[in-house]
Formats: structure tokens, C-alpha cells, sequence
């Protein structure tokens, strides 16, 4: 009872603010001579997005996404060419399935506008939602029929929809012009479901997995069963069917619909690109209180409330400093709601795996990955061996077949008792020049024993042009090429016996370069994981005498050592 209590009081809560937001309309002519409300009503029929905004302010307050203006074009295509095919002019019906972030109202824009939408202008005849649970679905149904109860602009322009219908429950509505609303729970039996002679012509499914049952292979493959024996028979020829969600799992029934014949659809990402500043990587080190005041220690920080909050502090003072170079070139899908920020300190707090599904539609399969992250073996600078050589390498990422503009990535590591430490991880779109200073700049402060520059096509350049400008600054830079012959794939598996036994030893401010290893060879870029290996191939080639057995099988990747 306590619940049905709560429920009717948000209900009427809710039909309270439709109330107040949806004063009638004022003011009859316009200089065309059409009345206000005819050209209103005209434009509202041929655009979706006009029609929300225009009788929905309580729900669209901000600006349009992306996402947004897509779900309005697309839905109204897909609607006006069935309609159309009623007349003999047109392909019937459609499937469409889109992935979108949680939180960017895809549930407002299909489970609310999209059938009010059809219903105000008498385009569909059985509209039925289907979500993961009935109540679900009956949540949906309620948020409708407040609208027409209470929305004083939909009854002032569409007073033929308006108020109770001729049916009214809870799961079921028949609108008074006709347009039967039903929703029902992902898996219930749908056999015999009609409105007088006709079947379902516009079906939404929104959110059909959760959480908890996508997890399970066995929970999967029966809301598989169901969606296509029983969901996908209901309809007609005309029948339209809208599939909305977020991809929970690489496995799951939206991640497998985009790959299916016949359906057509996007995915869509909170942040559309990324930036290349690596000053992310030390603002998410202080974030994470990873530079937390002096006398506390990281687990202190991250522990106690009041430093979370120094952290915090301290990370929006950074990124404000840096704020101009740390947002260059950034896009993300809803920048009034979701900004770059704010999404990357959710990226950071709530952990890049949830993130990348959430609000990147991009689970990742740990089958699909060489490396797993509780591989990972961390060492501080209090266990970093003493007097022990350094070792670097760059892959300088000019002349690659690759059209995704990669960034380099300098790595440089000690190798102590059979195990290398990996010290210095910087990876960062640059400019060659840039690349070359910034060399230089660690063999400043540290003198590399051997630096490795991988010979690739223009590269061969970039290692003659390093060698000179050492020279020109008075330095002495051991260089030596490195020309990788193999395959990348065969060369980076190489890397996977070193990290699993903790032979390779990682800064947990190496941020970019762990996640570039746990997400290969799925991720965008991969020249972290490249010049690892190639640091690796380094140190066994310059330590012979190790104490423990390198890689069965392993091919020198060296055709030559210059110096300088």
C-alpha cells in the first residue's frame, strides 16, 4: 500500500508540473493569415523535434544532442515512409536499434514523444512498449497518460487525444481518437495481441537488459529466444520496430542487433573524441589523490573524505590552469548537460570499465583482450632499483600505414633481477620536433645506457635527425635502431608471459599506457603497448646474462646499432 501511496503522489506531482509548464497558448494570427495554432500544428506534423519542445518544455529545457536531432529524423522517416507505403508508395515497416548513453533521455525522446507523437496525428493504430520488467512498461504508460490528462497545450491543439479514452488502465490505453498504447515486460506471452483487426505497427523496446540478468549467458540467450519467436512475430508488414538501449555487454541483444541483416541504427558515445593533452594523466593523478598533501599517504587520501575533497580541489585548480590545451580539439554528444569535464571525472571515479560501457556503448570482451588488468604489477619509487642502467625507446608514429594520426609514445624502464621496471610512460600526440626535445630532455636528467628508435619507412629520418641534434646540444645519446620485422599482433603477444609473472613492473601514474595494454587490441591507439615491447626486446638484448629464460622462439627485432 505504502508504495501505491508514493506512486500516486509522484503522479500527481508530475501532472502538476505539466501543468505549470503548458499554459495555453496566446495569440491567434500570423501575417500569412493562418491561424497561430494552424501553422503550429502544421509545422509540429513535419517536425519532431518542434513538437517536443513545443509541448514537452518540462521535459526538453536544454538544447538538442546529437543523439536528439538523429532519434527525431530518423523515427520520423521511418514513420512517414510506412505511412506512405499504406498508399502504395513506399517500403513498409522498418528496424531500427540505436546504443545511447544513460542519461542522455533516449527513454523521454521513444517511450514518451515518439508515441505522442503518432497518436496526435493519427499515424499509428497499436503502438506497444516493451521495456525489462512490466512495471517498467507501466511507468512508461503512466507518464502518457498524465500528458493527456493534464498537458492544457496538447489539449488546446489536439483536444481529439485528450483526457481519459475510451480504455484506461494501468498497462493499456485507447486514446479517444482511437490509438491503442499498451506496454508489456520483456518475455511475457504475446500471442493474440490486437486491436480490433490489426496487429502492433509501431513497437518500442527500451532498456530490454538489465544490469544483473545480461550478465548471465543463460539470461541472454532466453531474452534472445523470446525477441525473435515471440516479439518479432506480433507485427505486420508495416509494423516499425524501435530497439533503444545501452550496450551492458559485448555479448548482449543490442551489441548482436547491429550486426544482424535488415536493421539499421548508431551508436552513440559521450565523448566523440578525446583529448591529446597528457595533462589528463596528471590531473587524474591528483584526482585520484595520487598527489595528496605532504605526510599523507595515497591510501589516507583515498580513504578520508576531507582528502578526496583536497584532491578534487586540487584537480579543478590543475584543470583550470590548464583548461584551454586540456579541451582542444574535445567533442562529446550533449556539451549543455554533459560537458568534457564533468564526464571525465565520472570516467575517473566511477572506473574506465563501467564508463566505456555506460557511456561509450563499448563493453570489452576479456576474451578479445591480450592482457587482463589484474596482471598489472605496480612498484613505488621507494622499490625502483638504484644505479641500475636506464633503458628508453620511442615509437615516433610517422609513416605508418595508420590514418587515425597516432601519438608517440616514449617508454623508458630500468631492468633489475630479471625484472623491468617501467619508469617513464609518456605518450602524446606531438610534433616530431616536440618528440625529439623531449628525449633529450629525460636523457638531461638521466643518461640512457641505449635508446631504441624503431625504423619504419620516414622513420629512418626521425633517428638520423635525433642523432644530430644530440650532437648539436653536446649530448651523447647512445642510439640504436630498431627495424620490427614481425607482425605487431605477434610481436605485443610476446609481452604476455613478462606481465603476468610481474616481469614487467608498472608506475600506477602510467595511466594511458595500462589502459592502451588491458583494452588490446581493441583500443583506438596502440603505441604504448608497441614501444613496451620494443623496450622489452631491448633489455634482452642488452642483458644476455639474465637469470631467468627468455621467450621460446622470440625473434631479434635488431638489423643494426648506430651510435652517437
Amino acid at each position: 500500500m505504502a508504495n501505491l501511496k508514493k506512486i500516486f503522489k509522484d503522479i500527481e506531482a508530475l501532472r502538476a508540473q505539466i501543468s505549470s509548464y503548458t499554459k495555453p497558448f496566446e495569440g491567434n494570427d500570423c501575417s500569412d493569415g493562418k491561424s497561430a495554432q494552424a501553422a503550429r500544428v502544421e509545422r509540429a506534423a513535419n517536425d519532431l523535434e518542434f513538437f517536443a519542445r513545443t509541448y514537452f518544455p518540462h521535459y526538453i529545457k536544454s538544447p538538442s544532442s546529437k543523439l536528439h536531432k538523429y532519434l527525431s529524423a530518423r523515427y520520423m522517416e521511418l514513420v512517414r515512409s510506412s505511412a506512405e507505403h499504406n498508399g502504395g508508395s513506399a517500403t513498409p515497416g522498418g528496424k531500427e536499434v540505436d546504443a545511447a548513453p544513460r542519461g542522455n533521455a533516449k527513454s523521454t525522446w521513444t517511450t514518451l514523444i515518439l508515441p505522442m507523437w503518432v497518436t496526435a496525428f493519427n499515424l499509428r493504430n497499436f503502438v506497444l512498449i516493451v521495456s525489462d520488467t512490466m512495471s517498467q512498461s507501466e511507468d512508461f504508460i503512466s507518464f502518457i497518460k498524465a500528458e493527456l490528462e493534464s498537458n492544457e497545450r496538447l489539449n488546446q491543439d489536439f483536444p481529439n487525444i485528450t483526457g481519459e479514452g475510451k480504455t484506461w488502465r494501468a498497462d493499456t490505453l485507447i486514446t479517444k481518437n482511437g490509438v491503442k498504447i499498451r506496454g508489456v515486460g520483456a518475455g511475457q506471452k504475446l500471442r493474440g495481441m490486437r486491436h480490433g483487426s490489426r496487429r502492433p505497427d509501431l513497437v518500442i523496446c527500451d532498456d530490454l537488459e538489465n544490469d544483473e540478468a545480461v550478465m548471465s549467458v543463460e539470461q541472454r540467450r532466453k531474452l534472445e529466444d523470446w525477441f525473435f519467436k515471440a516479439l518479432m512475430k506480433i507485427g505486420q508488414k508495416d509494423t516499425i520496430y524501435i530497439v533503444v538501449g545501452t550496450v551492458l555487454h559485448y555479448d548482449s541483444l543490442l551489441s548482436k542487433l547491429f550486426k544482424k541483416p535488415g536493421w539499421r541504427g548508431k551508436k552513440f558515445k559521450a565523448i566523440m573524441r578525446y583529448s591529446e593533452s597528457k595533462r589528463w594523466e596528471e590531473w587524474e593523478n591528483i584526482f585520484s589523490a595520487g598527489s595528496a598533501p605532504s605526510g599523507i599517504t595515497k591510501s589516507t587520501a583515498l580513504n578520508e573524505p576531507d582528502e578526496k575533497e583536497t584532491a578534487e580541489t586540487m584537480a579543478d585548480a590543475y584543470f583550470n590552469r590548464h583548461r584551454d590545451e586540456m579541451l582542444a580539439d574535445v567533442d562529446v554528444l550533449w556539451p549543455e548537460v554533459e560537458d568534457y569535464y564533468y564526464l571525465m571525472k565520472m570516467r575517473v571515479s566511477e572506473g574506465p570499465a563501467y564508463f566505456d560501457s555506460e557511456k561509450q556503448n563499448e563493453p570489452i570482451n576479456p576474451d578479445d583482450c591480450l592482457f587482463s588488468e589484474h596482471w598489472i604489477q605496480y612498484f613505488d619509487d621507494a622499490s625502483e632499483p638504484k644505479n641500475v642502467p636506464l633503458y628508453g625507446v620511442v615509437d615516433p608514429s610517422m609513416g605508418k600505414k595508420s590514418k587515425r594520426h597516432d601519438p608517440s609514445a616514449i617508454i623508458c624502464g630500468r631492468f633489475s633481477n630479471g625484472i623491468l621496471y617501467v619508469t617513464i610512460a609518456d605518450i602524446e600526440r606531438r610534433h616530431p620536433d616536440r618528440i625529439i626535445e623531449d628525449i633529450l630532455t629525460y636523457h638531461r636528467k638521466e643518461r640512457f645506457q641505449v635508446f631504441g628508435v624503431e625504423s619504419v619507412q620516414f622513420q629512418e629520418f626521425f633517428k638520423d635527425t635525433l642523432i644530430k641534434e644530440a650532437h648539436r646540444q653536446n649530448l651523447t645519446l647512445n642510439v640504436t635502431e630498431i627495424r620490427s620485422s614481425a607482425d605487431k599482433l605477434l610481436r605485443i603477444q610476446t609481452l604476455q608471459p613478462w606481465i603476468k609473472n610481474g616481469w614487467i613492473r608498472f608506475k600506477k601514474s602510467q595511466r594511458t599506457l595500462i589502459e592502451q595494454l588491458i583494452r588490446y587490441p581493441l583500443y583506438d591507439h596502440d603505441d604504448g603497448p608497441d614501444a613496451l615491447e620494443m623496450l622489452k626486446s631491448l633489455v634482452e638484448h642488452n642483458n644476455l646474462t639474465a637469470d631467468y629464460e627468455t621467450i621460446a622462439g622470440r625473434e631479434s627485432v635488431f638489423k643494426g646499432k648506430g651510435s652517437y
